[in-house]
């Protein structure tokens, strides 16, 4: 629940700067629309998460909606733990179980991709938090 946005943040960084000489070269939009969707979700559950704060009266009920909506948003991770483990099919076992790996370039252009992400990250971070405290303060 809570690394959903810095995972796909990560994961843009990385593709940026993946090292396109070798053979594992993976499909850039395949990777920036998957991570899209992946930060889509964790602002989702952001923003479900304030409402939740805000709405419910007792501690008890906070308590209650964060579980079910923490169960909601691990459901991706329980169905590819199931692909795994072949529950599904042997073709979505072979597929869960390949391993990835997105190599980094190390040339000069890299440091300022990587200079770049790690600016957009804590961006991002400081844009979250400004608008969660104003709402907050709002409300």
């Amino acid at each position: 629940m809570d690394d959903e946005i810095p995972t796909g943040l990560e994961l843009i960084g990385k593709a940026l700067e993946q090292d396109t000489s070798r053979g594992d070269h993976f499909s850039m939009f395949r990777i920036i629309c998957s991570s899209i969707l992946r930060i889509s979700i964790g602002a989702m559950f952001l923003t479900s998460l304030f409402f939740i704060v805000i709405q419910e009266d007792t501690v008890i009920g906070v308590f209650f909606d964060v579980l079910a909506l923490e169960f909601v948003e691990s459901i991706d991770d329980v169905i590819f733990e199931l692909c795994r483990r072949g529950f599904f099919s042997r073709r979505l076992k072979l597929a869960a179980n390949q391993e990835h790996a997105i190599n980094c370039s190390s040339g000069s252009s890299s440091r300022g991709i990587r200079k770049w992400s790690k600016r957009i990250i804590r961006f991002v971070y400081f844009s979250t938090i400004v608008v969660m405290c104003v709402g907050l303060s709002y409300i």
